[in-house]
């Protein structure tokens, strides 16, 4: 059995080591960092060439993972407050 276990922890390993993580700013999020504290008029025209999704505080969201999708969050007074990608 000791074999066994320790093939299969091997073969965890050895496949887990392939898996590469996503890149960390994978939809531009830090370049457009000076938006935060701006009015979300601000972001108009950013979304070109790329996918942008403005999350309103009363905004429903869906949780599935898109690393190139760029995520813009706005206060209830319209202000961007962060941004992020996924």
């Amino acid at each position: 059995m000791r074999y066994t276990t320790s093939a299969g922890l091997a073969l965890i390993l050895a496949t887990a080591a392939c898996v590469t993580a996503p890149e960390e700013d994978s939809c531009g999020a830090k370049a457009l960092s000076n938006l935060v504290g701006a009015p979300v008029a601000a972001a108009e025209g950013i979304g070109v060439g790329r996918t942008v999704r403005i999350l309103y505080p009363d905004t429903a969201r869906t949780e599935d993972y898109a690393p190139a999708r760029l995520n813009v969050e706005v206060g209830y007074d319209g202000i961007i407050t962060s941004l992020w990608c996924g």
